[in-house]
C-alpha cells in the first residue's frame, strides 16, 4: 500500500476526522486516511446522519488509532488545538508538514436533536471549506 497523501487526526476518530477523510476522498478520489489518539469503539451516529445527507455512507466506518497508520502520509491535518502538541511531535518524527484546524467538536453540543445536528452540519461545512482551500493551495482543486 502506498503512503496516503494526508492523515486527518482527532481525538476519537468518530466525528471530525472521519468527516474529513470522507470529504477529501470524495473530492479527490482517494488519498486520505484518518485516526484518533484514543479511538472510539464506533462512529458517532449524528456524524453518520449528516454525512448521509451528502450521499456519503459512513455507517460501516471503523474508528482507528495511530497504530493503524502503516505508511506515513505526506502531510497531517490535526482537527483540534487540544492535540496540537501531540500532532507536532508525530509530524516532526515523520518529517511531514502539519496544519492544525481547530474544528469545534459537535459531539459536545447539548440540546435537542435538531440543534445537535446543526452543530454537526456546521463542522462538516467548515471541514469541507478547509479541504477546498487545502486542495486549491496545493494545486489539487
Amino acid at each position: 500500500m502506498s503512503a496516503p497523501d494526508v492523515l486527518f487526526l482527532c481525538a476519537r476518530n468518530a466525528v471530525r476526522s472521519p468527516m474529513a477523510e470522507a470529504l477529501f476522498n470524495h473530492k479527490t478520489g482517494g488519498g486520505a486516511i484518518s485516526c484518533g489518539v484514543a479511538p472510539a469503539g464506533f462512529p458517532d451516529g449524528h456524524m453518520v446522519a449528516v454525512m448521509a445527507e451528502l450521499g456519503l455512507d459512513l455507517s460501516e466506518f471503523e474508528c482507528k488509532g495511530l497504530d493503524s497508520v502503516a505508511n506515513h502520509p505526506t502531510r497531517m491535518v490535526c482537527l483540534t488545538d487540544e492535540l496540537s502538541a501531540v500532532a507536532e511531535e508525530i509530524a516532526a518524527s515523520w518529517g511531514i508538514p502539519l496544519e492544525t484546524w481547530n474544528i469545534p467538536d459537535p459531539a459536545l453540543e447539548a440540546g435537542p436533536r435538531d440543534i445537535r445536528l446543526s452543530a454537526y452540519r456546521t463542522a462538516r461545512e467548515t471541514i469541507e471549506g478547509r479541504i477546498s482551500t487545502l486542495l486549491a493551495a496545493t494545486g489539487e482543486a
